[in-house]
């Protein structure tokens, strides 16, 4: 009975896999995830370190940006009975963008973290969400699977990978190296929207 419940759940992981929307549902989640992790491990750094903030300063920024990120999870529930998935993940990655561009740009002001914080609350939830509207039913469980994984992967490659970039360049790289992961997003979230029929009746 094992043998056969493991092979069923490894024949439906490779039908999965063969679903361009789990495939792209999967690499979104390990940009956003990696995304998420990058800020959070390397904002304090590149204000105290990189920008000569007070440490003091530089702390309430990267609090400011958690509680952004909790306070978007909060009102998640409500913010998506308004205004449906789709259009929250949209509305969250072109506020990502202002605010990943305001990080960069405007390195003596302090808002931009709990705003990019806000930003990315909504993604991972409301992307998750969507698959199972987004796939046949028996594809769901390998789908999610696959996700979950790639978005763990993420959290380890990308943070690293910028921290590698930040020793050969400048901490002030990381701000900058924000911004194409959130274009890729908004690319892959537009695919997967423009491909999938079902979206039509949740934006």
């Amino acid at each position: 009975m094992a043998t056969s419940e493991g092979a069923s759940a490894a024949q439906n992981l490779g039908r999965s896999l063969r679903h361009p929307a789990v495939l792209l549902t999967g690499l979104l989640l390990l940009v956003y995830v990696g995304t998420e992790a990058a800020i959070g491990n390397w904002a304090y750094t590149v204000q105290s370190v990189g920008r000569s903030m007070s440490p003091m300063a530089a702390g309430y920024g990267v609090a400011a940006y958690w509680l952004g990120l909790t306070v978007g999870r909060f009102g998640l529930d409500y913010c998506l009975r308004r205004v449906g998935a789709v259009r929250m993940i949209s509305l969250s990655l072109t506020l990502l963008l202002i605010g990943l561009f305001a990080w960069w740009q405007l390195p003596d002001q302090w808002l931009s973290l709990p705003m990019i914080g806000l930003a990315l609350a909504a993604i991972f939830p409301a992307t998750i969400w969507l698959v199972p509207r987004r796939l046949p039913a028996e594809l769901v469980p390998g789908g999610i699977s696959f996700a979950t994984s790639a978005a763990s992967f993420g959290a380890a490659i990308i943070p690293t990978s910028a921290g590698w970039i930040a020793n050969a360049t400048s901490l002030e790289s990381i701000p900058v190296l924000m911004l194409p992961l959130a274009i890729a997003m908004i690319l892959i979230h537009l695919w997967l929207v423009q491909h999938s029929p079902s979206d039509r009746s949740l934006s």
